[in-house]
């Protein structure tokens, strides 16, 4: 490719009282900076004008000279697209035509001229007409074709040695996290190993103590036959633990979970502070919330999150698999779920604040709740969970997923956050049915039937 030079070929009379000049003398395409073309006054010869009424600077295009630029009386412009334009008309001698291309283009190469108009001393109209400027190309060196050649071969090269070090890294991260994948299966398979090996243990247990206590109510003589007390706890309660992990789960207004185990729950709450004013916080009709949940002071309104949580790991059996969410505690979800967040945009933060123990989160500016989500089930197939007092999962899913023994019924709360450049947001589909710009967030009420 041939890459050339504009070179400027100025043709002028020493009679001509206006000359055009360019400046640069000459340009190269590869670095273009601005193009100048000036018509001024020479003050080498004389002239002939007492005023100027009209000053222009035209291009040759197929033969025929099309306006560039031109300034008329002083104050009336027509300037080309692309191109900026300076001049006055105070005098002759001061009278002056400049226009600037800041970006040079082939389109600019051609023929050029000045022309004039004016009164001379006996108040004829005079005409003058510079001679022209012819902007041309012309090749570039060779030294300087090798070294434009250098460099470009230079910044393929150092593109490609990017190109390769991030495919580079990107395949060793594919192969870290295969590996990582790996590694947490077995983990996977050897921690539900011991979890059935404990569930039998404890099943085991619970029916030698349950032998005991029939064998006790037989030989009490309280008139009344085994099955009978056997029934004060539904069936499915028989050796059932909740499931092994540390968690959390949203609290009912009866308190935290039980079980036949030692699973340990601690209570914590988050307190946003929502928009003041015209507030939209809100509880489904009828819901099981620990209260408060909802708290006014002066024009300030509140909204109480609280949880049940399990810091400590549980070792009950794996959790079933099915169309729910928990909360996410300790770093990373138990086996089988995934793990996302809900971003909460709090209306300021000076009156946010946190007690007791919460799920994986941040808590400052804007509010940031981890959960752990799963639809490897069918929602409409019962999942076994203790069953001795009521709790919350979250819904995934439109619908709420069924435990055995248990009646459920869907609640929901709202959340009303800032209005103003609004930050709420999902990290990605792993979360609760939810809905953004005003968080609301569908839950599902178990109670024991």
């Amino acid at each position: 490719m041939l890459i050339k030079l504009i070179l400027v070929s100025l043709v002028c009379k020493i009679t001509h009282s206006f000359w055009l000049s360019s400046d640069p003398e000459s340009i190269n395409f590869n670095s273009p900076g601005p193009l100048r073309l000036e018509c001024k006054y020479s003050s080498n010869v004389g002239t002939t004008f007492v005023s100027v009424q009209r000053i222009r600077i035209d291009k040759q295009v197929n033969g025929v000279w099309s306006l560039i630029a031109e300034l008329v009386d002083n104050n009336q412009w027509s300037v080309i697209s692309g191109a900026t334009a300076l001049g006055s008309l105070a005098s002759p001698t001061s009278t002056y035509l400049e226009v600037t291309w800041n970006t040079v283009t082939p389109d600019l190469l051609g023929i050029y001229r000045c022309e004039l108009i004016g009164l001379n001393s006996i108040n004829d109209f005079i005409v003058e007409k510079t001679p022209s400027v012819t902007v041309a190309e012309t090749p570039v060196s060779t030294a300087t074709v090798s070294e434009i050649v250098k460099n470009e071969t230079d910044a393929i090269r150092q593109e490609f040695e990017a190109y390769k070090t991030r495919t580079d890294q990107e395949l060793s991260d594919i192969l870290n996290l295969i590996r990582e994948n790996q590694l947490s299966q077995l983990n996977y398979l050897e921690e539900l190993s011991g979890n059935f090996t404990n569930q039998i243990s404890s099943l085991s247990n619970n029916y030698d103590s349950l032998n005991a206590r029939v064998t006790a109510l037989e030989n009490s003589g309280c008139g009344c036959s085994a099955g009978e007390s056997t029934t004060q706890a539904p069936p499915a309660l028989i050796g059932q633990q909740w499931p092994v992990g540390t968690y959390g789960l949203y609290q009912p207004q009866a308190g935290c979970p039980q079980d036949t185990s030692t699973t340990q729950w601690t209570t914590g709450y988050r307190r946003h502070h929502t928009v003041s004013g015209a507030n939209m916080d809100e509880v489904s009709p009828g819901s099981h919330f620990a209260q408060p949940v909802l708290s006014t002071v002066g024009s300030n309104h509140y909204f109480f999150q609280r949880f049940c949580m399990v810091d400590s790991l549980s070792t009950g059996p794996s959790w079933p698999i099915g169309s729910y969410c928990i909360n996410r505690k300790g770093g990373a979800c138990p086996g089988g779920f995934n793990s996302g967040y809900i971003e909460i945009d709090d209306n300021g933060t000076d009156q946010d604040i946190v007690s007791g123990s919460l799920p994986d989160g941040t808590y400052s500016t804007i509010t940031r709740i981890y959960y752990c989500c799963r639809v490897d089930g069918n929602a409409e197939t019962p999942i076994s969970l203790p069953n001795t007092r009521p709790f919350y999962l979250y819904r995934i899913g439109v619908v709420c997923q069924k435990v055995a023994n248990m009646t459920v019924s869907q609640e929901w709360f709202l959340i009303d956050t800032s209005n103003a450049n609004n930050l709420d947001r999902f990290e990605n589909v792993w979360h609760p049915d939810a809905a953004l710009n005003d968080i609301r967030i569908q839950l599902c009420y178990y109670s024991p039937v």
